[in-house]
């Protein structure tokens, strides 16, 4: 008699953590320049903050999702799950620190910019935009929608218990 083969089943393929982890962490800079480019396009149009900040802040964890299952080769799942959390939120941290940062020094220069980058005059203009409210309101709230985009982005990336 004559054996028949067995049907092959492909698995699914296996979570390189690590690997995933590491391309993820392209989501810092890429944040960051994300950040800094809309306040730097904002403050050309006469803006104190940029308001289409918050949208980045919402899209940076998708972004840190989609390089995490780039580097893994798989999806996101619960053993990738603390990593992609760390790298979204100092992702959006940096990222909102370096539009203030960035608007700070738009200011600056617009003023004449005695000191440089290291000078007391930009420490005291950065200063003073972390301590208006213009500023600290939309801030706090790209980085509320930040973590709110993050489990979002966990719920969608995660495969159903079964």
């Amino acid at each position: 008699m004559s054996e028949v083969p067995a049907v092959l089943v492909p698995s699914a393929p296996t979570e390189n953590v690590s690997r995933g982890a590491l391309v993820a962490l392209l989501a810092i800079p890429a944040a960051i320049l994300a950040f800094v480019i809309v306040a730097w396009v904002f403050d050309l149009a006469g803006g104190t903050y940029p308001l289409l900040a918050i949208a980045v802040a919402f899209l940076v964890p998708n972004i840190t999702a989609w390089l995490y299952t780039k580097g893994a080769g798989a999806k996101l799942s619960s053993a990738g799950r603390l990593w992609f959390i760390l790298i979204s939120l100092v992702a959006v941290l940096l990222g909102a620190v370096a539009s203030v940062i960035a608007t700070a020094y738009f200011a600056f220069t617009r003023v004449g910019g005695d000191g440089g980058l290291f000078g007391s005059a930009f420490a005291t203009t950065v200063g003073n935009k972390l301590g208006s409210m213009d500023l600290v309101v939309p801030l706090g709230i790209a980085v509320v929608l930040g973590i709110v985009s993050i489990f979002l982005t966990l719920r969608q990336k995660t495969p159903a218990q079964t």
